[in-house]
């Protein structure tokens, strides 16, 4: 009878710990289901909201901030090569279009190909409607002959200009005449791979003519400096440990490598004054080695 008793209230404890089991997962159940909804709701709130911010930003983008006036800055000491509406349309911005729409650096690359003497273009947002354009134009000031035609180069190296070559002898010789007038110095240079308006010459790459490209250019640099700029009619830069000038269509600067060449030109500059040269004599500075610059007289000598 004892047994029996106690039997009873084990199975009466188990049914109790059954049901608190089971109330427990029904209560963990309920929390998770509203966790899920909870967190339903939170991202269904959160995309809205994107959609929202996404939507009143391309209502403002396409309402407010619009290209409404566009207005050119040009170099202000010379007349420029191209006019207000050459750059506006190289650059290809239009009324209407979005004031974010458009990529400086693509527009610069843009009107760089279209209109070559400019070297440099600055795009400005004038909130909340107006673009400025601001342009920087290089000049001429050496010429190279590729291909039967003539190209005009700055002292960055960038081509600016094809003329003559397309009517075969007639045009050669007005181009021809075309830099003599202009006093455009003539460059030699070793075989070109790639030439575009507007953008540096390419040179064929070789073991002796390795970074040809950028001696080429430190040497433009310096002869486009104004000690020098009038005087010089031929930069000979077909070998890198050759590189060669004339002066004043009477003397051969045998300038060796690029090394020390503000030393080299001072040392030219210098012996030109001596008074071997005023009675006009014809001659070759030899500057290779700028501890024993040396002189030979010879009016039968070949400048070019």
């Amino acid at each position: 009878m004892k047994a029996e008793s106690i039997s009873a209230k084990r199975k009466e404890r188990l049914r109790h710990d059954e049901k608190l089991n089971r109330d427990a997962e029904v209560a963990e159940a309920y929390i998770w289901t509203r966790r899920r909804r909870a967190r339903a709701r939170l991202y269904a709130i959160i995309v809205i909201c994107i959609a929202l911010i996404a939507l009143s930003s391309y209502v403002i983008y396409k309402g407010v901030f619009v290209v409404k006036s566009i207005s050119v800055e040009l170099p202000g000491d010379e007349a420029s090569q191209y006019s207000e509406l050459d750059i506006i349309a190289a650059a290809g911005i239009t009324e209407g279009d979005g004031m974010f729409s458009f990529s400086s650096a693509k527009i610069k690359q843009a009107v760089i190909r279209v209109c070559p003497y400019i070297s440099d273009v600055t795009i400005r947002r004038k909130y909340p409607d107006g673009i400025l354009i601001s342009v920087t134009e290089e000049k001429a000031v050496f010429y190279t002959v590729i291909s039967g035609q003539y190209a005009l180069v700055s002292p960055t190296f960038r081509v600016l200009e094809f003329i003559g070559g397309d009517d075969g002898v007639e045009d050669a010789a007005r181009a021809a005449e075309y830099v003599k007038n202009a006093g455009l110095i003539k460059l030699k240079l070793p075989r070109v791979t790639e030439v575009i308006a507007g953008f540096p010459i390419k040179l064929e790459a070789s073991e002796n003519n390795g970074e040809m490209e950028d001696i080429v250019l430190t040497v433009l640099a310096r002869v486009a400096q104004d000690d020098f700029i009038d005087r010089i009619s031929v930069v000979g830069a077909t070998n890198r440990f050759a590189l060669y000038m004339v002066c004043d269509c009477k003397y051969r600067f045998e300038l060796g490598s690029v090394d020390d060449l503000d030393v080299k030109m001072t040392l030219a500059d210098k012996m030109l004054r001596d008074e071997i040269f005023a009675t006009g004599n014809k001659g070759t500075l030899y500057l290779s080695d700028v501890t024993q610059p040396s002189v030979i007289i010879d009016n039968r000598i070949d400048l070019d």
